[in-house]
C-alpha cells in the first residue's frame, strides 16, 4: 500500500484552489486539535485560506467564500438587499429611515461600505441564513447608537430587534415599557412589556421607580435574557 505524502499535493490545483504548503492542525472551538491534514491554499482571486486537504481533493470546498458568493449571484439576493438598505439608511437623505440612522450620525464602516463581498463573507461566517423565514434573520446593531461594523452587528430575529430599539419619541418616562397612566389614575405609573409582538400589562404603581423595578423583576423572574435591565437614575 502506497504511503500518503502530503508533499505530493503541494503546487497542485483543485477547482479554484492551489495548494501552497502543509500547516499545523488548527484548534477547534472545544480547544482540541482538529482531525485531518491541513494545508494553506490560494484561491484564483488571490485570497488565502487554511483548509482540510481532503475537502479540497474531494471537491467539497471549490473556492473561497468571496468567489462562491459571486458565482451564485449574490448581487440579486436578499443579502445584497440588506447591504444596500443598510447604506441607504445611512447615506440617502431621501430614505424614509434616514433621520433615525444617517441623521443621527450612524455610518457604515469603510470595509463594508466600499465592498459588498467583505460584508457577504462576514455575514456567511456569522450566522446569516439565506433560507430563514421573513423576520427570523435580520441585521441588528448591538449598540443602537453605534455604527454598522463587525464588532457591533449580529443576525437576530425581529423579536430581539424590537427589544433592542431606542426609546420611542413619544416616551416621556425615559424608560422602556413605563408610562404615566391616564384617566382616573393620572398619578400612577403603568408597567408593561411586549412579548412575541403582544403587549403584557404588568401593573399600576404609585411611583415611576416602582414601575421600572417591577418590569425589571418580571424580566429576571422569567429569564428574558434578550431584554435589558434598566438602571434607575435618580431624578
Amino acid at each position: 500500500m502506497q504511503k500518503f505524502n502530503v508533499q505530493d499535493y503541494i503546487g497542485k490545483k483543485y477547482n479554484n484552489w492551489t495548494i501552497l504548503k502543509e500547516v499545523q492542525k488548527p484548534i477547534s472551538k472545544k480547544g482540541k486539535l482538529r482531525r485531518g491534514t491541513f494545508v494553506e491554499c490560494e484561491c484564483k482571486c488571490g485570497r488565502k485560506s487554511i483548509i482540510q486537504l481532503g475537502r479540497i481533493i474531494l471537491g467539497y470546498t471549490k473556492s473561497c467564500v468571496s468567489c462562491a458568493a459571486s458565482h451564485h449571484g449574490y448581487r440579486y439576493s436578499r443579502l445584497y438587499s440588506v447591504w444596500h438598505g443598510m447604506k441607504n439608511r445611512c447615506y440617502n437623505v431621501n430614505c424614509p429611515e434616514y433621520d433615525n440612522y444617517g441623521g443621527r450620525g450612524i455610518i457604515v464602516c469603510d470595509e463594508w461600505k466600499n465592498d459588498f463581498m467583505t460584508f457577504c463573507i462576514w455575514a456567511l461566517a456569522n450566522g446569516y441564513n439565506d433560507s430563514a423565514k421573513y423576520g427570523e434573520c435580520t441585521l441588528d446593531r448591538i449598540d443602537v447608537n453605534g455604527n454598522y461594523c463587525p464588532e457591533n452587528c449580529r443576525w437576530v430575529n425581529m423579536h430581539i430587534q424590537v427589544t433592542n430599539q431606542r426609546l420611542s419619541p413619544v416616551n416621556t418616562s425615559g424608560y422602556t415599557g413605563v408610562h404615566k397612566a391616564s384617566g382616573n389614575r393620572k398619578k400612577c405609573w403603568q408597567a408593561g412589556i411586549t412579548l412575541n409582538y403582544k403587549y403584557k400589562f404588568l401593573g399600576m404603581y404609585a411611583t415611576k421607580k416602582e414601575a421600572v423595578e417591577a418590569r425589571n423583576k418580571y424580566i429576571i423572574d422569567n429569564n428574558l435574557t434578550e431584554y435589558k435591565i434598566q438602571e434607575w437614575k435618580d431624578e
